[in-house]
Formats: C-alpha cells, sequence, structure tokens
C-alpha cells in the first residue's frame, strides 16, 4: 500500500501509518502534479514505458493502469537521456490534461499525442529539434503551444484538427523563420514573441 503526502505536510505522526497492510512506499505530491518516491525498496516508479539503447531512453507509452491526469517526463531514466517520445506513445489519451517535456528530448514521433483531447497547453522544449507527422493532431482542447529554439523541422500536420489553438508562442524568432513545415501549424490561431 503506497502513502501520498502533499507539500504543504510538514510531518507525519507516526500514529498516521497504523493499518493492517504493509507500507512499500511513501510518495511527495503536489497538487496537479506527479508523486515522487521518497521512500521505498527496490520500486520502480517511472510510470513509462520505454526502450533503452547504450546511449539514450526513447520513451513508448504509460504501463498498464497508469491513468494520470499531469505527467513529467523525466530527463534521465536509468542514467540515459531521455531523447525521443516515439509514434503513438500517448495517442487518443483523453485522460492527460497535461505533460512537462524534459529538456533532453530530441524528436516526437508520428501521433504521439494524437487525440489527447484534454491537453490544454504545450511547450515544446529548445532541445526538440523535430516534430513529427500528426504527433499533436486532433488535440482539441489544445489553446496554445509554446515552440522552442531548437526546432527544425515540423511536419506540415503535426497539429492538424486543433481547431481550438488561439496562441502560438515563440523563443526565438530567428529559429521560428527558419522552421521547415511552419505552415501547418500557422492555420491556426496567432503568433506572439
Amino acid at each position: 500500500m503506497p502513502i501520498y503526502v502533499y507539500k504543504m505536510n510538514k510531518q507525519i505522526s507516526t500514529n498516521a501509518i497504523r493499518n493492517t497492510k504493509p507500507v512499500k512506499a511513501i510518495y511527495a505530491k503536489e497538487q496537479e502534479q506527479e508523486a515522487v518516491c521518497v521512500w521505498g525498496i527496490n520500486l520502480n516508479i517511472v510510470p513509462f514505458t520505454y526502450t533503452k539503447s547504450e546511449t539514450s531512453i526513447t520513451i513508448t507509452g504509460l504501463k498498464n493502469g497508469v491513468n494520470m491526469q499531469h505527467l513529467r517526463v523525466p530527463e534521465a531514466i536509468e542514467d540515459l537521456p531521455v531523447t525521443l517520445i516515439t509514434y503513438d506513445a500517448f495517442k487518443n489519451n483523453t485522460v492527460l490534461k497535461s505533460i512537462k517535456l524534459p529538456n533532453s528530448l530530441n524528436s516526437i514521433g508520428i501521433r504521439a499525442f494524437q487525440g489527447c483531447s484534454g491537453l490544454t497547453s504545450i511547450t515544446i522544449p529548445d532541445s526538440v529539434t523535430n516534430i513529427s507527422g500528426s504527433a499533436f493532431r486532433g488535440c482539441s482542447g489544445l489553446t496554445s503551444v509554446t515552440i522552442g529554439s531548437g526546432i527544425k523541422f515540423m511536419d506540415s500536420y503535426a497539429f492538424y484538427g486543433c481547431y481550438n489553438l488561439q496562441n502560438i508562442y515563440v523563443t526565438d524568432i530567428v529559429a521560428w523563420c527558419g522552421i521547415s513545415g511552419l505552415e501547418g501549424l500557422m492555420e491556426y490561431g496567432s503568433s506572439n514573441k
């Protein structure tokens, strides 16, 4: 049985954890944020499925039974940088409301977030150079996108069907002008620096 402790708690009474089931982990948790294990033995609390190469980690999806609304992809898993979210990784996940992408990420695969209608905003880190086809297609709840300075290529269908997209923010206007495939995103909203 896990125990969740919210950020504002300063201490836990020794009498607070009395039950008939053994405590396997204690997690720190903030409002609308993922839980982080602060105590536990041999626990794998990473909610993602992934593959590992000699030099990097690729996120392939969520573990069975994970239904979290707010996710943060770590910069590293097993001491290797997370560099790719692969095709279909979060496809049609309507529970997901927010996801924080790491600064280690290089690429977002085909249909990675397609149909994630609960997402309202997304920030693409400066480290990302490529957003593949239909990556955010049909994310009907998406109202704002922030594009990092590293983007070199964005498939013209990456944001297809994001009809509620109102604001597109850029961190580097020079980099913005050099993005290949930008026309697909510019069908929506307005551009702001």
